[in-house]
């Protein structure tokens, strides 16, 4: 499964606990913020001045090099 950009960054941590790592490499503070559960992943791309294809398709990476939170892979 992949993200949808309208998705908020609470949302997609939740999800994708991986993906910190994406916010992390963009100097984003995403991940602890308080605005992070009302903040859409696309707004946040605009508001930062990121690309919204190259954030979503950096997140995707994470999320496919990962297992989705509370998966098991035994």
């Amino acid at each position: 499964m992949s993200l949808d950009p309208k998705m908020t960054v609470a949302d997609v941590l939740a999800q994708w606990p991986g993906t910190a790592q994406v916010f992390f490499a963009h100097k984003l503070g995403c991940v602890g913020c308080t605005m992070a559960p009302f903040d859409r992943i696309d707004e946040v791309a605009t508001t930062y001045g990121i690309d919204l294809e190259l954030l979503v398709g950096e997140l995707n990476a994470a999320i496919a090099a990962a297992p989705a939170a509370g998966v098991n892979v035994d």
